[in-house]
């Protein structure tokens, strides 16, 4: 079944000063945000960006740097429902998950959860955050204390098949708050799923303060170190380019010191384990020599976990091979690997002045440093 992620960004944004999917948020917009999270899903989408019609051609400068993603349009309505018409006319998916442009922390997860409830059932479903606090409704002086048990806090997405959510669309209010509440006394069953805390729309200028605040302080660093000595014969590797005229280093994978120091540092900074824990099995029972197929189980956790590169930096003990004229070649392809800007990405390296063993021309070491920030 393939799905349709309705991004709903019609709203004027008033208390901003401007409309919510162009605000910023640590140096991104609103939509990029979004965006940037829909483009690791792993199933097959469409995008619709529901939005007033003076801002196509901006939005369209965005949505230019996502590529991969097969992006339509639709006009916002005067309500919100109306919107979400809009948006469903325009999609096509068996599958539809309907977003609020003003929830930027949502998560690959929060997406795949619905996905793959839908695909298995009719349902409507949300995420949201289940209530811990007291709840009071307070009425002429009086004060009555709310049951919090099985309260949530709704959030988006919200998801349903396309044919129910046609024929609940078409008949339903139009005074609903949101998708699911259409739902409500039907014989479709209603499904949560909890999501993180950050996943909580933007309403006022506090809410942003509060996420830009949060962002601009999640940090994780890590380091990681790899060597090897050189073998006798085959093509070096390293930093997942061939250097010719050059034997490979001794191991049983291609023994590529950059990309397993990488790995060592993303890993460290996640609080996770050293590489062998995943290349041994890789390369020992399925015969996987590949380091940049190690390389990729942990950025699979990294985008799993929320988080990308900030920055890298590489440093290379060597007699030989000569490093300099290979950077702009390592960059470039760590550059794709990552999926970072090369200007992020540095790499140095020292000769060692014969005072190690890779300084006397054995082999090479490398220690690698990454920091990583909240999607």
């Amino acid at each position: 079944m393939n799905s349709s992620i309705i991004i709903v960004a019609a709203g004027s944004g008033s208390r901003f000063g401007q409309p919510k999917l162009f605000v910023q948020l640590a140096g991104k917009t609103l939509l990029e945000w979004n965006l940037e999270v829909i483009q690791h899903l792993n199933f097959e989408k469409e995008v619709v960006i529901v939005l007033q019609p003076e801002h196509r051609e901006k939005v369209r400068v965005i949505v230019d740097r996502f590529p991969e993603l097969d992006v339509k349009f639709a006009d916002g309505g005067k309500e919100r429902i109306d919107s979400s018409r809009n948006g469903l006319a325009a999609s096509s998916g068996d599958i539809v998950m309907l977003h609020n442009v003003a929830n930027p922390m949502v998560q690959p997860q929060d997406y795949q959860q619905l996905h793959d409830l839908l695909v298995k059932q009719d349902a409507a479903c949300f995420v949201g955050i289940k209530a811990v606090d007291t709840l009071r409704r307070i009425q002429g002086g009086e004060s009555q204390t709310i049951d919090r048990t099985d309260v949530w806090r709704v959030q988006t997405p919200q998801g349903f098949r396309r044919s129910i959510l046609i024929k609940v669309l078409e008949t339903k209010s139009d005074h609903a708050t949101d998708e699911v509440m259409m739902f409500e006394g039907s014989d479709i069953p209603i499904r949560a799923f909890e999501t993180s805390p950050l996943n909580q729309k933007i309403t006022y200028p506090a809410d942003l303060e509060l996420l830009e605040r949060y962002l601009t302080n999640d940090v994780l660093v890590g380091i990681g170190e790899d060597s090897h000595r050189f073998g006798e014969a085959g093509i070096l590797i390293l930093g997942g380019i061939e250097v010719e005229g050059m034997p490979r280093l001794f191991g049983n994978s291609d023994a590529d010191v950059i990309l397993h120091a990488l790995y060592n540092a993303i890993s460290s900074a996640l609080g996770e384990r050293s590489i062998a824990v995943v290349s041994d099995p890789m390369c020992l029972e399925e015969g996987i020599t590949d380091s940049s197929e190690y390389l990729q189980v942990v950025l699979a956790r990294v985008r799993e976990l929320g988080y990308r590169f900030n920055n890298i930096s590489i440093s290379l003990e060597c007699q030989k091979p000569k490093i300099e004229p290979l950077v702009d070649r390592m960059k470039e392809r760590l550059s794709e690997l990552l999926d970072l800007d090369p200007a992020r990405i540095g790499i140095t390296a020292t000769s060692g002045e014969g005072m190690s063993r890779e300084g006397m021309g054995e082999g090479i070491r490398c220690s690698s440093t990454v920091s990583l920030i909240r999607l």
